[in-house]
């Protein structure tokens, strides 16, 4: 009765299966242990969510904004190798829940997490990183989640704020906050696909609070 009431009180969103394959990587793994023989070996595996499309098998897909080394973003492409929902082997996948995908990637790139915040989509069909996102903004008026009621401020060119974008939280300085286009340098590229929500965080207190929401434009 409490599922039945959950379902028809906050509907299932409608995934479209027709758009072109996107997935948010919110975890990534290295899962071979010392020891393991060249016959067991296995390739990197990336832990996330899938946005739209399918997945399957033996697809080729790209890695945004890739690994870090020297500085620099390299973008990554793998072949898929293997899905696995839980403790359950598939042959594709579609959007919702968690998936984990093995690639062919050499785990070095994937251990300890080296790729959250990356999107994966097929070769060719994502944005490409940026450094710079314009956001069409909502600033809250009061902080939210702290014992004093404090007012906020608009944001001023030359501030250290954080956004959410994606599965990716990262850095930045305002540019520019007018009319309600936020204009942020990012310390990172990132994957910003037109339309996507942000959460927008900024100091009070000496802690990070979220103190906003956008759309990127």
């Amino acid at each position: 009765a409490l599922i039945k009431a959950l379902v028809e009180t906050i509907p299932v969103p409608q995934r479209d299966l027709t758009k072109p394959f996107q997935m948010y990587v919110i975890r990534s793994f290295d899962i071979n242990k010392p020891g393991t023989t060249p016959d067991e070996f296995h390739g990197g595996v990336l832990g996330g969510s899938i946005l739209t499309g399918l997945l399957k098998l033996g697809d080729e897909v790209e890695i945004l904004p890739g690994v870090k080394s020297n500085g620099k973003y390299t973008p990554l492409t793998a072949s898929v190798r293997g899905l696995k929902s839980d403790s359950i082997e598939l042959t594709e996948a579609d959007p919702g829940g968690l998936i984990g995908v093995e690639t062919d990637l050499d785990p070095s790139l994937t251990k300890a997490d080296n790729l959250v915040g990356s999107v994966v989509g097929m070769i060719g069909t994502l944005p490409q990183p940026t450094s710079e996102v314009s956001i069409e903004a909502h600033v809250f008026q009061r902080v939210i989640g702290t014992k004093e009621m404090a007012t906020l401020g608009p944001l001023k060119p030359g501030e250290q704020i954080v956004l959410a974008i994606g599965p990716a939280i990262v850095s930045g300085v305002v540019k520019s906050f007018k009319s309600g286009q936020l204009d942020v340098k990012l310390n990172r590229p990132v994957v910003a696909t037109t339309g996507g929500r942000v959460a927008i965080a900024r100091k009070v207190f000496e802690k990070w609070r979220l103190t906003g929401y956008g759309t990127l434009k």
